[in-house]
């Protein structure tokens, strides 16, 4: 092959391919992403890519972004559990209920939340965000589905270290226990009822 000529091989892998795609000092970008795209992920999944593209650059942003941040601020708010039962509501607002994503879209999600390290119920509120309103989807999900949470354990651990060594507060903690206990069960019933 001489030094001058950009057209790789048939037998060359991916990114010889996309490297024989720059011509010199010109850089293509479109065509070189829709030519890297298709050698890496193969034609499928390039269709799907523009799908999602076309579907994003048509939809409501503001809309979408609005529902987003509800959906997430009533799971961060509301729901309690481990990431298995805030995943299971998520399943249920998103593929049942709202139908964003289809079932496989939503099980691939998953299994790639569980190949990154960190909070798996986190993960997927960012990963369902960015899907159904873009960036700011992203940042919304992720900060409302966090923040509450966060705020009822900073304003509890307050309240125990102020009104701790009170007897009459301690109490009323002790007394705490058995509710958690009781939503726990009865969240557990419910999702095995599902």
């Amino acid at each position: 092959m001489r030094s001058n000529d950009r057209t790789a091989p048939p037998q060359a892998s991916p990114l010889q391919r996309l490297a024989a795609s720059f011509d010199g000092t010109v850089f293509y970008e479109m065509d070189c992403r829709a030519n890297a795209l298709r050698s890496i992920l193969g034609h499928t999944q390039l269709l799907e890519l523009d799908r999602a593209k076309k579907s994003m650059k048509d939809a409501n942003i503001p809309g979408r972004l609005k529902e987003v941040a509800l959906l997430f601020l009533e799971l961060g708010a509301f729901s309690i559990g481990g990431p298995a039962v805030y995943i299971a509501l998520m399943h249920q607002e998103t593929v049942r209920r709202r139908r964003w994503i289809d079932e496989q879209r939503f099980l691939d999600l998953v299994g790639a939340t569980n190949l990154i390290p960190g909070p798996n119920a986190a993960e997927m509120a960012i990963h369902l965000g960015l899907i159904r309103a873009g960036w700011p989807g992203l940042i919304a999900s992720g900060a409302l589905f966090v923040l509450p949470g966060s705020a009822a354990t900073l304003f509890v651990a307050w309240a125990y270290v102020t009104y701790g060594s009170i007897a009459e507060v301690g109490w009323v903690l002790y007394g705490v226990k058995p509710i958690v206990i009781g939503i726990v069960v009865d969240a557990l019933s419910r999702h095995r009822a599902l």
